[in-house]
């Protein structure tokens, strides 16, 4: 593609008049032609690393720089603050300070309705703080009306239903309709959550009582959740025509960024908005549409011209972030009508190949990436450049413990430390609640029991308390368990100190900078890196097991397409024949999606197992397999625990937890490779591994002492 200079204007086959150069400098032609184009409803369909925000805020610069629109009446619509700060900050420094209004949809939506309600000189509307605990003490109500059954009243059962109702909102169903959704009666009997064994069974019916009755209650109170403020936004100007005659004065430009994550309720809220003269801008990639849980629906920016005539969509086919190689395997996936877009190009010229890796357990694979990451860093690359991509938080946490073993600093971007995120902070509170002692196996245990509690037995010590958005409390409780485990491998004799410690040390490896992002394929939407390490790619990781419709299969698919269009200039998937789930080692198979990489990206079996596994490692795996054919040797054996031994008395005086100061697979390479020299326990377990290598004579006489006895 050519990239346009103030020379080649005149290329551009527009009759718009561009008086500010410098604002479109260096767009390509594709992305001029989005900028410039005249028409009253645009659609921009833009593929992965083709520029969009940058398109977006140099099409608003240039329609108010050349005058077609006044600032003040601009507003653009984004799904998330920091995406509105963003925004809002290329436009302050695109149009000299002059202010345009960015916003998220719920936000905006407020301020409608306050504006509303000082024209009218009423009580503005106040929104609830606590949903789960109205929803509750709904579900009460018609329990001892005798309208649903007890188990109803469960946290599980009505987390599960406040998730459906939040969809129902979010598809424009009210109670009387979700009875006779077809979608509706399809979710109930697909989601786990409705139909597992250790769940009660939810009807439609119960869900619409609930509903109907929340609805009831929260009218009854005064109070607004965010889903009103949708809807009531919406109401007051398809009513209201005066007051949406000013509104259409005030707003005579609308742009909305991701447009492909909008729901049912936000496209109605959306028309509301938009009259006859008002022009509409919205950018986004059916591609990339990952979130199903809210209602958002790839279909509607597919088919936007059917919800606004006269609309013209362009697209952005030009990638500036990938490698073609790639770019050619996330194109193996089968993304439903999205794979029917034009292709998405690359703009570079040629790199490796994505490798896909085999190993035997999470174990190996989290200390093997780990290990080629401190490699990468020790050549120079910066570790900002690198990032490790999972489904769930909860599979990064044993890649979290390896980098941290290996002096790794790591990250977790778009979430906060863990010892400030009120969910992480609330469940600590509460298993300290039971004291100092409380075991590392007990806290383990309770929090299994807050995720998978027991139908029969009510609420568990750590249900929600009420207060949380249910999918943040519960994510929350995954974390924090897979902490406890990974406190309890450490040390099984542990106590909830320790987690304790191990949280609220946190921020040295969360939030340190030029560090490692290590994130959820969810987060890592928007971002890129060099370097990208997509790990867990197994059956029932990805796609997801709680994925079984179509429409999820094909979600999961564009999940994986987000997750691998990160990086960059390298791509490096793998997955485990066997990983840890709780205290059982499951057997797992690779994941759907990598099956026709191998074919496609033409990677030889052979040196995908080289390059991948290693010399080191490969002649460590069959020393294994003898092993659990033979069993350890007496001094295998005595080196094993003396290095434990060691480990525990030495992390307690520095203050570390024994797994950070020498870790599980280390202490093993160090039994099979028994070193004979300091310097062959930092070409062992690496010269970044913490204080390990610091304290390396140590270990040295005391692995010589074990294997002479």
């Amino acid at each position: 593609m050519d990239v346009v200079t103030s020379s080649t204007y005149d290329l551009i086959e527009m009759s718009i008049e561009i008086r500010s150069p410098k604002l479109v400098s260096g767009l390509s032609e594709e992305q001029l032609n989005a900028v410039v184009d005249p028409s009253l409803r645009l659609c921009i369909i833009a593929g992965a690393g083709s520029g969009k925000t940058r398109v977006m805020a140099a099409r608003i610069a240039h329609r108010v720089e050349n005058g077609i629109v006044p600032s003040p009446r601009v507003v653009a619509i984004t799904f998330t603050r920091n995406a509105a700060q963003e925004l809002r900050d290329r436009l302050n420094r695109s149009l000299d300070g002059e202010q345009i209004e960015c916003a998220t949809f719920h936000s905006f939506a407020l301020s409608v309705l306050k504006n509303w309600s000082d024209d009218r000189q009423v009580r503005p509307p106040k929104v609830t703080d606590s949903k789960l605990g109205l929803l509750k003490a709904a579900t009460l109500d018609l329990i001892r009306s005798g309208k649903v059954p007890d188990s109803h009243g469960s946290y599980r059962s009505l987390r599960a239903i406040a998730a459906e109702i939040e969809w129902a909102r979010a598809v424009d169903l009210d109670p009387e309709n979700y009875m006779t959704s077809a979608a509706a009666a399809v979710r109930l009997n697909s989601t786990p959550t409705f139909n597992q064994k250790s769940a009660p069974k939810i009807e439609l019916h119960s869900v619409a009582l609930i509903y109907a009755e929340y609805q009831r209650l929260k009218r009854r109170s005064g109070l607004y959740d965010l889903d009103d403020l949708i809807e009531e936004t919406s109401r007051l100007l398809e009513s209201d025509y005066r007051f949406r005659s000013a509104f259409n004065w005030l707003h005579r430009e609308i742009y909305v960024d991701e447009f492909q994550d909008i729901n049912p309720a936000q496209l109605r809220l959306l028309k509301a908005m938009t009259s006859d003269q008002a022009a509409l801008c919205v950018v986004g990639d059916p591609r990339q549409s990952i979130f199903a849980w809210n209602g958002s629906d790839p279909g509607l920016i597919l088919n936007f011209h059917a919800h606004f005539p006269n609309s013209k969509v362009v697209q952005l086919t030009t990638n500036y972030r990938s490698t073609p190689e790639i770019l050619q395997a996330a194109g193996t996936l089968d993304l439903g009508s999205a794979s029917k877009l034009q292709q998405v190009v690359a703009f570079r010229s040629g790199g490796s190949y994505p490798r896909t890796t085999e190993y035997q357990t999470d174990a190996d694979e989290a200390e093997m990436v780990a290990r080629r990451i401190r490699d990468l860093v020790s050549a120079g690359s910066p570790p900002s450049s690198i990032a490790v991509l999972a489904r769930t938080n909860s599979q990064l946490v044993p890649i979290a413990d390896q980098l941290s073993s290996h002096g790794v600093g790591h990250n977790s971007p778009n979430s906060s430390n863990l010892s400030e995120m009120e969910e992480v902070i609330t469940i600590v509170s509460i298993l300290n609640s039971r004291g100092a002692e409380l075991s590392i196996s007990d806290a383990c245990d309770e929090l299994e029991a807050g995720i998978s509690p027991d139908p029969n037995s009510g609420d568990t010590l750590l249900s929600n308390p009420g207060k949380f958005v249910k999918s943040k409390w519960d994510s929350s409780l995954e974390l924090v368990l897979a902490l406890a485990h990974s406190v309890r491998r450490a040390d099984p004799n542990g106590n909830i100190s320790q987690l304790s410690d191990r949280i609220y040390n946190s921020v040295d490896h969360f939030n340190t900078r030029n560090s490692v992002s290590l994130c959820s394929f969810h987060k890592a939407k928007g971002l890129e890196w060099s370097t990208v390490f997509v790990v867990g790619l197994e059956e029932g990781s990805v796609p997801h097991y709680q994925s079984t419709t179509p429409d999820r299969l094909e979600e999961e698919a564009r999940l994986m397409y987000v997750a691998m269009t990160r990086a960059r200039n390298n791509l490096e998937l793998s997955y485990c024949k066997q990983r840890r789930v709780g205290q059982s080692l499951l057997e797992r198979t690779q994941s759907r999606y990598l099956a026709p990489l191998r074919l496609k990206t033409q990677v030889p079996a052979a040196v995908t197992a080289t390059n991948s596994i290693g010399t080191t490692f490969g002649q460590m795996a069959i020393r294994q397999a003898r092993t659990r054919l033979d069993g350890p040797s007496n001094t295998e054996s005595l080196v094993k625990v003396r290095l434990e031994t060691w480990r525990r008395q030495r992390s307690t005086l520095l203050g570390l937890s024994p797994q950070t100061l020498l870790s599980d697979s280390s202490i093993r390479l160090l039994v099979e490779q028994p070193p004979e020299h300091p310097d062959s326990i930092v070409q062992l377990i690496g010269d970044r591994s913490w204080l390990a290598t610091v304290l390396a004579e140590e270990l040295i006489s005391l692995i010589l002492q074990a294997r002479s006895s």
